[in-house]
């Protein structure tokens, strides 16, 4: 639907234009008018929406993890692992968030498709080691 909105206000959509009389029988564009104004809305609200679920949320979707190695169990049953992200060679702590969908669903969300944790809902801290 974004990509959708996006390919419409910038012109790269096959819609007709949206056009509306004036009493002198001139056509008035209001794509052109009002597109600009709602896509710039539209981005902003998206990266706003990404920028703040990043603050509360870390990925932790095992389809992003590599070279994960089971370290342990928190004070309430979780399994604490190690790993590194696809991305980076950096070695990091947490727990797989597919694992908590059944146990603490409260303290998963899905961003941009991947699952993510909020740490703050776990007795497991987040850390790079």
């Amino acid at each position: 639907l974004f990509a959708q909105i996006v390919a419409y206000y910038t012109g790269h959509y096959d819609k007709p234009e949206i056009l509306s009389d004036s009493e002198e029988g001139d056509s008035i564009d209001t794509k052109k008018s009002v597109g600009p104004i709602i896509l710039l809305g539209l981005v902003l609200f998206f990266f706003l929406l990404i920028f703040m679920s990043a603050i509360l949320y870390t990925w932790s979707d095992i389809r992003l993890k590599r070279n994960i190695v089971l370290r342990g169990q928190s004070n309430s049953g979780l399994n604490i692992y190690e790993y590194n992200y696809i991305w980076s060679n950096k070695k990091y702590r947490g727990v797989m968030a597919q694992e908590l969908l059944s146990s603490s669903p409260e303290a998963v969300s899905k961003l941009l498709g991947y699952y993510a944790v909020n740490y703050n809902k776990i007795d497991v801290d987040f850390e790079r080691i």
